[in-house]
């Protein structure tokens, strides 16, 4: 969220009153040829505005004419999807957008976490699915009053079943689908070409290790798969970044949450 300094309005204001009094002095001289008569007619105006627009504007601050409180309660946008499918990139480009129309967002990221509330956690089944409740439960604290933008790999379908549980209707879970041949082509952290049998620095790689499967999250279109765990897909293999952006904030305008 953008939100003006203090200051901001009295430097506007401070410079907007410079412009104004030297445009009346330099008038006021061309008119009388004297710059004593032009100094005082700019100071006698400098005083008269100055407290007029005071009084106008103190008087504005204290009426409720044209006044609504109007808030809107924030969501978690949760996306999942393979390491490379382009989680950390397209939510940090849907929060470039809400945040250039003045809407409040957070930002909550897997590698982020692993480095702050999630440091003492290591990478076992147990220790993935703790990353992400407390991910979750981060999530669902700032939801309060603003957008949360979260990207965390989150695999296993009981981890998206905890963050719908907790975050109920305020949730809105995206499964970026791409292929692990796409991931290990894009290969941003370059940790697909690192891997040997399926391990990243003997760790099983998500995805690409028995001991690390990614369970393919259901929609509701996969009607024939159970209930769903997540609530929309989207093709990151093969849609283009802005195409992707523009499908995520249509879906939170179509929500009313933006």
């Amino acid at each position: 969220m953008i939100v003006d300094k203090w200051w901001r309005h009295l430097l506007k204001t401070g410079t907007w009153r410079v412009v104004a009094i030297t445009f009346i002095m330099v008038l006021s001289y061309c008119i009388t040829g004297s710059l004593a008569v032009a100094g005082s007619i700019a100071i006698i105006d400098l005083v008269v505005k100055s407290t007029l627009y005071f009084a106008h504007e103190y008087a504005w601050a204290h009426t409720k004419i044209g006044r609504e409180m109007v808030k809107k309660k924030g969501c978690v946008v949760w996306f999942t999807g393979l390491s490379g499918s382009g989680k950390t990139t397209l939510a940090d480009r849907v929060a470039e957008r809400l945040r250039k129309r003045l809407i409040p967002v957070a930002r909550l990221d897997g590698d982020v976490a692993r480095r702050t509330f999630s440091s003492d956690l290591g990478f076992s089944a147990e220790d993935r699915a703790e990353n992400c409740k407390r991910a979750t439960h981060v999530a669902s604290y700032l939801k309060e009053d603003r957008i949360v933008l979260a990207s965390f790999i989150s695999p296993r379908r009981s981890m998206r079943e905890y963050i719908r549980d907790l975050c109920g209707d305020d949730a809105y879970v995206f499964h970026l689908d791409c292929s692990v041949g796409e991931c290990a082509l894009r290969d941003p952290k370059g940790m697909y070409a690192k891997l040997e049998g399926g391990c990243f620095m003997g760790q099983p790689f998500t995805g690409c290790h028995k001991l690390a499967p990614y369970e393919r999250p259901t929609t509701p279109e996969d009607c024939s798969m159970g209930l769903p765990d997540a609530d929309f897909r989207i093709n990151t293999g093969k849609t283009n970044l802005e195409t992707c952006v523009d499908i995520v904030i249509g879906i939170l305008e179509a929500e009313e949450r933006i």
